[in-house]
Parts: C-alpha cells; structure tokens; sequence
C-alpha cells in the first residue's frame, strides 16, 4: 500500500486531502508541530509526524519510507493585508526556504514523486489566446516565490515531480487575465483552460476540488505505477 506524507496537512486543503485519501485506501502521515495538529490527524486516522519544516534533517526523517511526499506549505494574508508586502514574507519563506527543505529531504528519503502546490497568478496575460499549463509565466510580487517553489521542486528532487497551480477564492478579486490562468489549473485534472473572455464567469476551484486535484495528479498516478 501506498504510503503519502503531506506537509501543510492541517491546513485548509491538506484536512481535505488527508481524508480523501485515508477514503481511498492510503496510508497518510501529515507533518505537524502542534499538539492541536497531531490531535486532528489522528482523530481521522492518520499518522502525525513532528518535523521543522525548514530543517532538511528534520523532514527526512519525517519522510523516510513514504512514497509520495505533497507539499502544501502556504501562509496567505487576510484580504486586508494582501496591499502590504510584508504580509507575505512568511509566505515566501515557505515558498523559497521550506520548499528547497522539503524537496532535498524528499530526495534523501527516497521518494518516488513530489507534489508541489503552487498558484494560477504566475501565468502572463495570454491576450484572447488559450492558457495551458505551458503557456509562459511572469510572476511579480508574491507570484515570485511559488515560481521559487516550483523550481526547488524541479531542481532538488529527481523522481516524478506535480506541480499544482491552483486557483484560490481570491483570485476572483484579481484582474481578468489572472481570473482566466487561473481557469487554465483545471488542465492539471482534465479540465479545458481557461480564456480571458469567460474570466469574470469562472467559478473559483475550492479547497476541496483543489484536494482533489493534489489527489488525482499525485497518489494515483503512484498506485498504476
């Protein structure tokens, strides 16, 4: 049986996918440093490992043995603070520090594939062209550090490496080119991409979808494999 390690599994998609996954048949351990953490993941049956999530050593040893190793680190500011740029340094920590971390320990602990969460702001306005999972990217801002994120995740860990850009609630707060690549992270689950005509009638994909998509592109593809 497979064996899936989650790092940001208490947070608002990673309680999702630990129980889509414990549904599937999976065996999941979530990385936590809290007693409250280790608290909710065992009441749903999966096993809490303690780790630093900026500490290579500290996440190899949280990952040793596990198969798919799914990195959903992420640290986005209330709405009122999204204008602040030192809102998001914890973010970018994640992004940049946590990211390189988890993929060097995923590596060491033999994984076999990373899962890498990342955003739809990072796609550049596509004009009235078709986005698609390679259409070019811009990032800027705090789209930078999950360009980070996603190059840590390509350059550190050699086996099969998912990156997820998904699209958040407040991407429909976000300019009709961002709204349409964020449509475009459907194409990472089957979907068509999005068009920056039908950007403001797009539906934001919510945390459970976005649950599963981690689950879809990750631990399936493990199990076939």
């Amino acid at each position: 049986m497979d064996e899936i390690v989650i790092n940001g599994s208490t947070g608002v998609i990673g309680r999702r996918l630990v129980r889509e996954l414990l549904t599937a048949g999976y065996q999941v351990r979530g990385v936590t440093r809290s007693a409250r953490g280790r608290e909710r993941l065992e009441r749903v049956g999966a096993r809490a490992v303690e780790a630093d999530v900026f500490d290579e050593a500290s996440l190899r040893r949280a990952f040793d043995g596990a198969d798919v190793v799914v990195n959903l680190l992420t640290h986005t500011p209330g709405v009122q603070r999204m204008a602040d740029p030192t809102a998001w340094e914890e973010n970018d920590r994640l992004r940049v520090v946590a990211s390189e971390a988890t993929a060097r320990a995923a590596q060491g602990a033999g994984a076999r594939r990373l899962v890498q969460e990342s955003i739809s702001f990072v796609y550049a306005d596509g004009g009235d062209g078709w986005l698609d999972e390679d259409a070019p990217v811009a990032g800027g801002g705090p789209t930078t550090s999950a360009l980070t994120a996603e190059r840590n995740a390509r350059e550190f860990f050699e086996g099969d490496t998912v990156v997820l850009r998904s699209r958040t609630p407040r991407d429909l707060r976000r300019p009709v080119a961002a709204g349409a690549a964020g449509n475009a992270a459907s194409t990472r689950v089957g979907g068509r991409p999005g068009r920056p005509g039908l950007a403001r009638r797009v539906g934001q994909l919510r945390a459970a979808d976005r649950a599963g998509a981690a689950l879809a592109r990750g631990a399936h593809r493990v199990r076939a494999a």
